[in-house]
């Protein structure tokens, strides 16, 4: 039998995952207040869909069974402990009770409540399991359910006490920064507020991780630039966005850019193909600002005759770059400039006045 601290914690996460929502509320209840710790929510509750999925046999090749709701949570606890949970439902209140005890029983001086808590639910569903067993008529394993309820909670790459806080209000705030990205790419060279993004991780800007947080999710493949690889910046995206990182720019939906002196040519992204343009690049450059840098002119759809942009910190022939992102439209990548609460847009469509694209 593995004893391992990660089995043990497998083994009490999905006893929590299973617990019925009313049974863990009134099993926390019983929890003196003077034992149950102060805590921020590191990811607020969340409700959404995983595919169950099962084995031919038992044992034979995979298929996808169906989908489940699920609501996940994690927390910090006042001591430093990271609680996670994943959850079986839509109740977000016993999500969090869920992830708050996952953090109690990391720590010793908090475990002893919460480890009898988690006992007598598993005894519990211990009983409940022996009765199904005994009401069931013997028949042979059909599927095979291939992943613990509680597995997916648990990470050993990411050190979870060093990430920093995401969205609060997940919904409402993606949808406020998705609008100003809107308003980015249609109307190129305004300025557009992203205050209200959460704090950021280190290496990025306020801005750069709001549309991180908006834009990224396990089906964006994301070139990261070299400077953040292996360090607090990563950690966060995989935490919350949990994207999946290539190391060749064509490969990339998306590019987040911090040292923008030493990245790479636009027309070393994806540019799309004629069938599907919209599949190439979005690049996210991080500069000191977007203002102070040398004056262009942009031209071109959703700007009313020229505007003058001047941001500060972009490779020197990046004006030429942009130029040339034109020339076989509607091919090209798309760029975005932020500085540290603000984002400027320059898609595909825009045009540098009196620049021409080279051969």
């Amino acid at each position: 039998m593995d004893s391992s601290p990660n089995a043990a914690r497998k083994d009490w996460m999905s006893t929590l995952a299973k617990a019925d929502a009313a049974r863990l509320l009134e099993a926390w209840e019983t929890v003196p207040p003077a034992a149950r710790p102060d805590y921020e929510l590191l990811r607020p509750a969340e409700i959404g869909l995983v595919m169950v999925r099962g084995r031919t046999g038992g044992t034979g090749d995979r298929f996808n069974l169906g989908e489940m709701t699920v609501t996940r949570c994690a927390v910090r606890l006042a001591n430093g402990e990271t609680g996670l949970s994943w959850r079986s439902g839509r109740d977000k209140r016993a999500a969090e009770v869920a992830a708050v005890l996952d953090g109690m029983l990391q720590s010793s001086e908090m475990r002893a409540p919460a480890e009898a808590l988690v006992a007598g639910l598993a005894d519990e569903q211990s009983g409940r399991r022996e009765a199904q067993r005994a009401r069931a008529a013997p028949r042979s394993p059909v599927l095979h359910h291939d992943a613990d309820a509680g597995r997916q909670g648990v990470s050993e790459a990411i050190d979870l006490g060093a990430v920093r806080r995401g969205f609060q209000r997940p919904a409402l705030e993606a949808q406020r920064i998705y609008r100003r990205l809107l308003d980015a790419i249609a109307r190129p060279g305004r300025i557009q507020d992203l205050s209200e993004a959460p704090e950021p991780p280190a290496g990025f800007t306020r801005a750069m991780a709001g549309i991180a947080l908006t834009l990224l999710d396990f089906e964006t493949k994301v070139w990261l630039d070299p400077r953040l690889r292996g360090g607090e910046a990563e950690a966060w995206l995989r935490f919350h966005c949990n994207c999946p990182f290539v190391e060749d720019p064509k490969a990339a939906a998306f590019a987040l850019v911090v040292d923008a002196a030493a990245m790479p040519r636009l027309d070393a992204f994806d540019e799309g193909d004629a069938r599907y343009p919209d599949r190439s690049t979005t690049i996210i450059v991080q500069i000191p600002a977007l203002t102070g840098g040398e004056t262009v002119s942009l031209e071109g759809p959703g700007i009313d005759g020229e505007i003058a942009v001047a941001p500060s910190g972009l490779p020197a022939d990046i004006w030429q770059q942009v130029a040339d992102n034109g020339r076989e439209f509607q091919l090209g990548v798309d760029l975005m400039v932020v500085d540290d609460e603000n984002v400027l847009g320059l898609p595909r469509t825009v045009r540098v006045a009196g620049a021409r694209a080279t051969d």
